[in-house]
């Protein structure tokens, strides 16, 4: 630092400050960053003026402290070193910024970024090259430091996805990245470019759900819009347009005065995100705010082609930072959205408004004409925050508290014994589902074997005790120990002259999960290792796919053992059908294997085609589930709330029971599936407003439920119960431990609950598709009906097209399509055999 020009140039900049109308705070501030300098003239590690901000304040202040004092330092050495004035000449601060990822790569990488910026600039295809630019910067320093690697021809598969592994996972900079590549592909003719682009992983974006304005949020912002003498008329004014009119940050930042039709009352401008031209009308209060922000405090300036301009000299027009800066100090005066990762920009607004159109039945073009949309299918993203129409969707279940039972009678001449023993367990709580499931099979056997008898024989239980086919040696013993207490019931109370049955010996055991080998050594077998780490860092691997993998690998060890490389045949041989295997498992096992040849061809430089399941294109896969009945529902949630949890640690058995009579009823109203009520959060569950955060989901798509009043009520009073329990708890669905549950628990204990009244075959997932199929017999029968999007949107589908394919369970609802729409009848409810999808390309 010159001391000498410091001393002769500042008494100029502080009367140039003077005189072009800079505040007091900020003169105040350049004094400070003066006697800063001053103050370590003497001190050897500060030789300039960037010296002094990044080892002087940079270690010693707050981050707000060190922006003011770079702005100010930066200031005077802009004038005494340079001779510029930022009042003239514009800009935030004259001082370097730190070091960037660009400025630490090595000569290669940095002529591969200057190459893109080339290449962007010629084409002009990509808007956010910034953003682009950034990513691949920071990408090539990570494999330079990471695994000093200073040539583009030596980025190995290991160092690429090394660098999105664990911690350092930037999901976002992959679509960055191989936009980049693609850009730069003619430079690069060898193919580099594309190869790097393969070995880059496959992250599948994730549609979070957007933060909306909860309603007790919305009076402290009118409150502060109309009320508060803080905010100057500039920020007013900006917020009311965004609150009246829901445009964008960008558009606001770029109004301009010919894009005001006083006349008409409307503004008229081309959309900066989308470059279409667009209308909308604004009402006398944002009219007002802005009359009063031109008369009152727009500054006089040489800028008069736009409407809003900085506070400060050079008074350039806002930049949409800037704009968000704003609607961030509003929602602080508000006092609301004041916790990390809340939303706090513009964007809220423009939700709350669409929200409000749709939730008015507003019809959808108008609602999209009036934003700015380009196509109907935008506003589906705020159909979720419509927690009306949500609402709609949701089952009342009150009336299945009935608390009786209802169950068949039984077929065979030996009904009245099997129904007094029936009654007998009821009453001292010894029946459970497996006395259901027997004293059925066994009526089922009477019925069929011998349907003229009229007395029970000891040669009939002798010849039900035989060990049935397939029946493994645990069902049997079971079997065997509910009869003999049959039998003990006939004897005490009916004085039979009946004898428990013969036991007999049954050697088949249930099968186990299978356990692979853990090294394997064939053609495969490292290619499925790369194979594992590359979707185990996109975040795709999963147990099915192992266990389909390892068996493909143990089928080519044992049929192939000499085989170098993999052919065509062993391919084919492997993706045959099975004898025991159902269309579905067929096509699920095969689809698991294309991915890995896919992978090959790409990486490893296979020449093997997929194998593909031969399925007629006229042919539908329909799963059959149970249509739930009222009196099963009524028998299921009575054996639900009066099931005996049999656990020596009555803590671990209370958990279970409250657990257990919440989350089915939960499944039921709500629709949602099984995994995504076990993997819930507390901070997923907000039962102020009766509404579930579903983050944990089967695809990308996150979504939101609203609760039926009944069922908030049963929420509220399980929550309370398990504060009591386990207070401070993370899951809210949780196991003993506080962990999520499992999904054998849950299968489980459906199974064991169900099957205690009721006889048809049914599994949980039947919640989901009486949900559905209810909601849909609700619509109107003729015209679109708008609650579909909403039951789309509620249960967590992708397209429109995925919730009618459950018009194949509907059967009234399907007459009456097909009785008005006979020849599109096809095309309204999808062909389920177009919806497997491949694993590699999720």
């Amino acid at each position: 630092m010159d001391l000498q020009k410091f001393n002769q140039k500042y008494p100029e900049l502080m009367k140039l400050l003077d005189e072009y109308g800079y505040s007091k705070s900020y003169i105040r501030k350049i004094k400070e960053a003066r006697n800063l300098i001053l103050k370590h003239r003497d001190n050897p590690m500060v030789e300039s003026y960037e010296d002094l901000y990044h080892k002087v304040v940079v270690p010693k202040y707050s981050k707000r402290t060190r922006d003011e004092y770079r702005c100010t330092i930066g200031h005077i050495y802009s004038y005494v070193e340079k001779g510029i004035f930022l009042g003239e000449a514009g800009g935030w601060s004259g001082l370097t910024k730190k070091e960037s990822s660009y400025d630490k790569l090595c000569p290669e990488f940095k002529n591969f970024i200057d190459t893109l910026r080339f290449c962007e600039k010629e084409t002009g295809k990509h808007k956010n090259v910034k953003t682009i630019v950034s990513a691949c910067s920071t990408f090539l320093r990570d494999i330079q430091d990471s695994f000093h690697i200073t040539h583009m021809k030596d980025i190995t598969e290991e160092s690429v996805l090394g660098v999105f592994s664990g911690k350092n996972r930037h999901e976002n900079a992959c679509s960055c990245i191989k936009a980049a590549l693609r850009l730069c592909e003619a430079e690069y003719p060898s193919g580099l470019c594309q190869n790097i682009s393969y070995m880059l992983p496959k992250f599948t974006r994730r549609h979070k759900l957007y933060d909306y304005l909860k309603p007790d949020e919305i009076a402290p912002l009118q409150r502060v819009l109309y009320n508060s003498k803080e905010l100057s008329s500039r920020d007013k004014a900006i917020m009311k347009i965004a609150y009246y009119t829901g445009i964008r940050r960008s558009d606001i930042a770029n109004l301009k005065f010919d894009n005001i039709d006083e006349e008409k009352e409307e503004l008229h401008f081309v959309q900066q995100k989308t470059g279409v031209e667009h209308s909308i009308p604004f009402n006398s209060v944002v009219g007002n705010a802005i009359l009063e922000y031109m008369l009152k405090e727009r500054p006089v300036s040489e800028n008069m082609t736009h409407v809003f301009l900085q506070a400060h000299r050079p008074f350039s027009k806002l930049t949409p930072d800037t704009v968000t800066a704003i609607a961030a100090r509003f929602f602080k005066k508000a006092d609301i959205r004041q916790e990390g990762g809340r939303r706090r920009g513009l964007h809220v607004f423009r939700h709350l408004m669409v929200t409000e159109l749709v939730d008015a039945d507003v019809p959808r073009e108008i609602v999209s004409r009036l934003v700015g949309h380009t196509s109907l299918q935008s506003l589906e993203s705020y159909l979720d925050a419509d927690l009306k129409g949500l609402r709609e969707c949701a089952i009342d279940i009150s009336r299945f508290d009935r608390g009786k039972v209802t169950t068949k009678s039984y077929q065979s001449f030996a009904a009245d014994l099997l129904g007094d023993y029936k009654r007998y367990a009821m009453d001292r709580d010894v029946w459970y589902a497996g006395s259901n499931i027997y004293m059925r099979a066994l009526d089922c056997f009477l019925s069929e074997n011998y349907p003229s008898s009229v007395a029970l024989t000891q040669d009939m239980l002798e010849e039900f005790a035989k060990p049935m086919e397939g029946e493994y040696n645990k069902q049997y013993s079971n079997r065997m120990d509910e009869i003999a207490r049959f039998v003990c019931f006939l004897v005490l109370q009916h004085k039979l002259d009946l004898r428990a049955p013969h036991t007999h010996q049954v050697a088949l055991s249930a099968a186990k999960s299978k356990r692979f080998p853990e090294i394997l050594n064939c053609v495969v077998s490292s290619v499925i290792e790369k194979y594992r780490i590359y979707c185990t860092t996109s975040g795709k691997w999963s147990r099915p796919k192992l266990f389909v993998l390892r068996s493909f690998e143990e089928f080519c060890c044992k049929k192939y053992p000499d085989m170098n490389e993999l052919t065509q045949e062993m391919v084919d041989a492997w993706c045959q059908k099975r004898m025991s295997e159902g269309i579905h498992a067929w096509q699920n096992r095969v689809v698991v294997l294309n991915g890995l040849i896919k992978y090959g061809c790409r990486n490893n430089g296979w020449n093997i085609l997929p194998y593909y399941v031969p399925t007629p294109r006229n042919q539908k896969i329909i799963h059959e589930y149970h249509e739930l009945t009222d009196d099963e529902l009524y028998n299921f949630f009575y054996a639900c709330d009066n099931f005996k949890y049999r656990r020596q640690n009555p803590r671990q058995a209370r958990i279970w029971g409250t657990v257990a009579r919440t989350i089915f009823r939960v499944l039921l109203s709500t629709g949602i599936r099984m995994k995504e009520a076990r993997q819930l959060d507390m901070q997923d569950v907000d039962l102020r407003y009766g509404v579930i955060n579903i983050r944990h989901t089967k695809g990308y798509i996150e979504h939101r439920v609203a609760l039926h009043t009944y069922t908030l009520e049963l929420m509220i009073k399980y929550n309370n119960e398990m504060e009591k329990i386990m207070p401070g708890r993370k899951c809210f669905f949780p196991n003993h431990n506080d962990k999520y549950l499992s999904n054998d628990w849950l299968h489980g204990m459906f199974h064991r609950i169900w099957y205690t009244y009721n006889d048809a075959r049914a599994t949980t997932y039947v919640f989901r598709h009486n949900y559905a199929t209810f909601n849909i017999n609700r619509f109107p029968r003729e015209g679109f009906p708008k609650s579909l999007f909403y039951l789309s949107k509620s249960m967590g589908h992708s397209t429109i097209e995925t919730t009618m394919y459950y018009y194949h369970f509907t059967l009234h609802t399907s007459c009456s399509i097909k009785e008005s729409k006979q020849n599109t009848i096809q095309e309204i409810i999808p062909d389920r055999t177009n919806y497997f999808y491949d694993y590699d390309e999720e």
